[in-house]
């Protein structure tokens, strides 16, 4: 939850890559443990620094590749 609060000021601050990734990892997290609520509202913020947001559950991406923004569609073209 702090991550929702913290990466709109940091990205602001021209840290756009920190928030962006931490804002991924915490999606990829909210959705493998099944917190649909705080997901939405993740993606939310991701959408207001206007980073593209996925449509689809981010459970099949580990949160260290959700960091750099691979998708569930990218990590199933790879294996």
């Amino acid at each position: 939850m702090l991550r929702t609060i913290i990466a709109p000021v940091v990205h602001k601050a021209g840290m756009e890559a920190a928030a962006e990734g931490w804002l991924r990892e915490a999606d990829a997290f909210c959705s493998a443990a099944g917190e649909r609520a705080l997901q939405r509202h993740v993606r939310h913020i991701l959408g207001s620094i206007g980073v593209k947001v996925p449509r689809g559950s981010t459970s099949a991406v580990p949160p260290h590749l959700a960091r750099l923004g691979i998708t569930a569609r990218e990590t199933e073209t790879t294996q």
